[in-house]
């Protein structure tokens, strides 16, 4: 206790009689917060669970170490508060952090951070408590990023200043100087180096009478939507500017992690510190359809691939620029060898489907002949058969009434000649013959078990007794009919999105389905007959979006898609031996690309390779995606890359 006073006595008097500098805290020593004057309780913003925070002094002594886990349901950031300290006019406050583990394509921050008091509770306050602070944090994409909250917590600032040499475990120093009572000044730079200044945010009341300069200094925490570790050390304060240059500091290695204790009930995707230290695999690129130009159709979305009487089959979804841009179109093209590629054709145009369509639309809708109407298609999943390929579709029309849903059907049976189910023919195989996966289908495809029956992943929106209709089973080959039970609990998980599934090797049913930063999943131990419920998976992160989980021709699970939350930018292939622990993991796409037909309502500042389909044929592995929704690409490469030379099941589908 006389120590602690001591302290205080030598702070006050250090920092009112102009003292030119007072290390506030060194991190030195075992003990976290020995002073007692860290208030890591301070919430500014939530949007979901509460993640989880470890402050450890013990893993090494020389500094902190923060080990961040993040709970996969939103974005949250922390202030970690001193309850001692203030900062006056003419005063500056400085740190040096490193952000050793975690994804170096981001936006997660850790830095220094101001505010205009303590006690922030964003969870009990609607998820914003951000009133009169300041945030400056080093991103770890290579970024200084800063953000002023003024009354209410309305932003009026937002600075962004780029890192030389950023990489991960590199020490930087950031500095906030109050330069006068309502202008802060932002600094940067490698620890080692003279600081330089970035930006400058005054406090000056434009966001109202309740704004205020932020004089509590503390620790920047932003989850980014992912799980991270970082270092921080040399927590000071002073008065004469510029501060002495810190000496050099060498690159902090990742610091060590445990496999993590994955309960038997839970998936998980085990990734390296930096995805980027994957094996990456050989493969050639080729391009499926490139538009001519801006005129030409330039978005292009949702890879779906399969292989049918000895050649390829994708389709995908079309529209003129973007999300926002009607009418949406399933495109269809194909390939002897996965590489060349005809010009595709749209479905609905090629089947003459589309008048049928629209016609029925307006009649089951009650729409008049004169009213507008817009026909759209988004292909969902094929099912091949030995005497047909079918290829289901979301579809949909706008009108002045809005959207209405009602699912699509294509078919060939010589893979030129492309026909629709009629839409009354559908009606009735709902009302007779057990249709339950009109509109969704499954995603990519249906899942072939073991005993010869097809499961849907499927998002119908349908419930019953409290449960949604998510996986059913059926008989019939051609999935026309037959489909029951497949009910499963959903009421904990917000958005049931682009489901997928599998057959374990040990027989388990699996069903996945995207939201949030992390994969949720269910299971059946049963046959389909019963399932868990559906819940988040804290080991399996997801960027989110959709992606691919299904059968190695050597038994084993694969599962492709980007796990890197916030990023498309890496294009994983992860395969399990047991259908639950996917611990062989590559690369198969991790350069760096940008839009060519860039729009609103696409990738947007999110470029990437995106919504992956994979399939194996004839010693290959091709793994078709988005590029960047500008066209559809396929990588192909040789499956001894990854496969056991064991072959266990047949693939699913028809070679």
């Amino acid at each position: 206790m006389r120590k602690r006073l001591l302290a205080c006595a030598i702070l006050l008097l250090l920092v009112c009689s102009g003292a030119t500098a007072l290390m506030i805290d060194d991190f030195d020593g075992a003990v976290w917060n020995a002073d007692g004057h860290w208030r890591p309780d301070n919430i500014i913003q939530n949007s979901g669970l509460l993640d989880t925070i470890t402050f450890d002094q013990a893993l090494d002594a020389e500094h902190l170490v923060v080990d961040y886990f993040n709970d996969g349901s939103g974005s949250q950031t922390t202030l970690v508060l001193r309850d001692d300290v203030s900062l006056p006019v003419g005063n500056w406050v400085q740190l040096d952090v490193a952000v050793t583990n975690g994804p170096q394509s981001i936006n997660i921050r850790a830095g220094l951070a101001l505010a205009s008091s303590l006690g922030r509770n964003a969870p009990a306050k609607g998820g914003i408590d951000r009133a009169n602070t300041l945030l400056w944090g080093l991103r770890q994409d290579g970024l200084g990023r800063a953000h002023a909250y003024g009354a209410g917590g309305a932003e009026f600032g937002d600075a962004t200043g780029p890192i030389a040499g950023y990489a991960n475990g590199k020490w930087f120093t950031l500095a906030i100087r109050r330069a006068d009572a309502t202008r802060f000044e932002l600094y940067q730079a490698p620890t080692g180096q003279p600081l330089q200044l970035i930006a400058t945010i005054n406090f000056s009341g434009s966001t109202g009478a309740g704004e205020s300069p932020p004089t509590i200094p503390g620790l920047l925490l932003d989850n980014g939507l992912t799980s991270f570790i970082a270092l921080f050390d040399n927590f000071e304060i002073g008065d004469d500017w510029p501060p002495p240059i810190r000496d050099p500091r060498p690159i902090a290695t990742p610091v060590p992690t445990p496999p993590p204790d994955v309960p038997d009930d839970e998936i998980a995707l085990l990734l390296p510190t930096n995805i980027m230290d994957l094996p990456r695999i050989e493969s050639t690129r080729h391009t499926v359809h490139l538009p001519a130009g801006a005129a030409d159709y330039t978005y292009h979305h949702n890879a779906l691939l399969t292989h049918w009487r000895g050649r390829f089959y994708m389709a995908w979804t079309a529209t003129p620029q973007s999300e926002c841009t009607d009418p949406y179109e399933a495109w269809i093209a194909s390939s002897p060898d996965g590489e060349s590629w005809t010009d595709p054709i749209n479905a609905g145009v090629a089947s003459g489907g589309d008048p049928i369509y629209a016609q029925y639309m307006r009649d089951r809708f009650g729409l008049s002949q004169q009213s507008p109407l817009t026909v759209n298609a988004a292909p969902r999943g094929w099912n091949a058969t030995p005497d047909k390929l079918y290829l289901w579709s979301l579809s949909w029309t706008v009108s002045a009434r809005g959207r209405d849903w009602v699912g699509r059907i294509w078919w060939t049976d010589d893979g030129e000649t492309w026909h629709e189910i009629a839409p009354t023919e559908l009606d009735r195989l709902e009302r007779e013959d057990g249709l339950r996966v009109r509109g969704s289908a499954s995603n990519k495809s249906f899942i072939p078990l073991s005993d010869g029956r097809l499961m849907a992943a499927a998002m119908e929106g349908v419930f019953q007794n409290g449960k949604q209709l998510c996986t059913p089973i059926t008989d019939d080959p051609s999935g026309l009919t037959g489909w029951t039970g497949g009910w499963i609990d959903t009421s904990d998980c917000p958005d049931v999105g682009e489901p997928n599934g599998w057959e374990g090797p040990d027989g388990v049913l699996h069903y996945t389905v995207r939201f949030g930063t992390f994969v949720w999943h269910a299971f059946s131990n049963d046959g389909g007959q019963t399932w868990s419920k559906l819940r988040q998976q804290p080991f399996f992160t997801d960027n989110p979006g959709n992606k691919h989980f299904g059968t190695l021709p050597d038994g084993r699970i694969f599962y492709l898609g980007g796990p890197i939350p916030g990023s498309r930018m890496q294009l994983v292939l992860g395969i399990s031996a047991d259908g639950w622990i996917f611990d062989q993991n590559y690369l198969v796409r991790w350069e760096q690309i940008q839009p060519i037909w860039y729009s609103q309502c696409k990738s947007e500042d999110r470029p990437g390779y995106e919504y992956p389909a994979l399939l194996y044929h004839d010693g290959y592995l091709y793994a078709a995606y988005s590029r960047t929704r500008d066209y559809i690409e396929v990588s192909k490469f040789k499956a001894s890359q990854v496969l056991k030379n064991t072959v266990a099941r047949r693939w699913g589908g028809y070679q």
